[in-house]
């Protein structure tokens, strides 16, 4: 009986753990090769799939590929993880109820200064991608650009829109 048979054995939940986190750790350098960022998600589920079902195998293999990434690969991937922890921050500081806005604008302002030349990818970008949305320091979004008064030409005789009246 290998090592990892007696561990699935003693201890099946933990073992379930350490490969749930290998994954996770795995894509997180994957996704930053070439263009996976755009993988669907059956793509990254075959990705899953391929690995080796020994979690320290895993990582080895993370760390071969995290070796094969760009300069500007490198720094898109330690930009968007630092985002992606300062959307899990405030997340957790709003649970447990942390009072006061000034650490949302703190960690949006980081995290826009961590991606600035590093990515096209915005805040919400990521925050869409790794499903936290709901982070206090996402920005929201109308559907279409609000036309500033100072873009509208004189000549337009634009009027004010009127109450309703019957």
């Amino acid at each position: 009986m290998t090592n990892i048979e007696k561990w699935v054995e003693n201890n099946p939940d933990g073992f379930q753990r350490a490969m749930d986190e290998a994954h996770d750790s795995y894509l997180d350098v994957w996704d930053f090769k070439g263009n996976n960022w755009n993988a669907s998600e059956s793509e990254r589920s075959n990705v899953i799939e391929s690995l080796p079902n020994d979690p320290d195998a895993i990582h080895e293999q993370k760390y071969a590929l995290l070796q094969t990434l760009s300069d500007s690969e490198y720094e898109a991937r330690d930009a968007i993880m630092a985002v992606r922890d300062n959307l899990n921050l405030a997340r957790e500081m709003e649970e447990f109820g942390f009072e006061g806005d000034g650490y949302k604008e703190g960690l949006r302002a980081s995290s826009e200064n961590a991606l600035e030349g590093k990515t096209e990818l915005s805040i919400n970008d990521i925050a869409q991608k790794y499903n936290m949305s709901d982070s206090p320091i996402v920005v929201e979004q109308t559907q279409e650009p609000i036309q500033q008064l100072s873009d509208i030409e004189p000549s337009m005789n634009v009027t004010a829109p009127q109450p309703f009246s019957p």
